[in-house]
């Protein structure tokens, strides 16, 4: 037989690659776009989640930026009611002692036998 017999030969088929590459190389390729996939949606996921931690928050800042500007609000007004309650008093313990003084010479003016109507 000569060369070209043996290589047209039946006997001698052309032996073809294993299937087990390209099934290995097919899983591969399929858990890897799975897990792509995943991780997509759980990057999606955490991105909504991250969005709406984020509106929460400014959503509280606001209402503790209100809360702290009633709260100035409130300690102004406290301390401009301090300082009218230190008026009231001083003017208080000044119509006392105009008052006192009124009362002492009312009485004075009593106890001159001059003035005392008979």
């Amino acid at each position: 037989m000569s060369a070209e017999d043996e290589v047209r030969s039946d006997f001698n088929p052309i032996k073809s690659g294993s299937p087990l590459p390209w099934l290995l190389l097919g899983i591969t390729l399929l858990v890897g776009v799975t897990m792509a996939i995943i991780s997509h949606s759980r990057l999606v996921d955490e991105k909504s989640r991250t969005a709406r931690a984020l509106q929460a928050n400014d959503e509280v800042m606001g209402r503790l930026r209100a809360v702290v500007a009633e709260n100035q609000r409130l300690i102004d007004e406290q301390q401009d009611f301090q300082k009218q309650k230190v008026e009231l008093e001083q003017r208080q313990k000044s119509m006392e002692d105009q008052l006192k003084a009124s009362a002492d010479e009312l009485a004075r003016y009593k106890s001159n036998p001059r003035c005392v109507k008979k």
